[in-house]
């Protein structure tokens, strides 16, 4: 029996991985303002804290795409042990279902305010599904 992770797991998940999206961009913004508290700015160490920063923020992606591709978990998910599986297999779903679709067509959707909402709070049901599960057909569930 497939046990479905639950909407903490998730939550924590996507709170974990967005935390690491914002590292590059915090530590550019205190470099920066460090920088500019004991001197003039230095147009050279804001344009490597930036550089930096950009760098940093897509090796991050990267790495998330691989993990999503090819086991179904992004390093939130890893970290809560959680992954995505197929619906009907139960098994790691495909690059299409879990990079194509549920992260780059939901990448898209999520910037409209109605989709973000419900995708969001559809959560709560009993499956825990959400709008991107089932385009994808997907599930979220406990990793072993």
């Amino acid at each position: 029996m497939t046990k479905l992770a639950t909407p903490q797991d998730r939550f924590f998940a996507k709170v974990l991985d967005w935390g690491l999206m914002a590292m590059p961009l915090l530590i550019m913004l205190y470099t920066i303002k460090v920088n500019t508290r004991y001197a003039e700015p230095q147009q050279s160490i804001i344009i490597g804290s930036m550089t930096a920063t950009i760098i940093g923020m897509i090796t991050i992606v990267f790495i998330q795409w691989v993990l999503i591709g090819l086991r179904g978990q992004s390093i939130g998910k890893v970290v809560m042990h959680i992954k995505i599986v197929d619906g009907k297999r139960k098994k790691v779903g495909t690059i299409m279902q879990n990079l194509v679709i549920r992260t780059w067509v939901n990448g898209l959707l999520i910037c409209n305010l109605p989709y973000f909402l419900a995708d969001s709070l559809l959560i709560f049901r009993k499956d825990h599904s959400t709008i991107h599960d089932f385009i994808a057909g997907t599930i979220v569930v406990k990793a072993k």
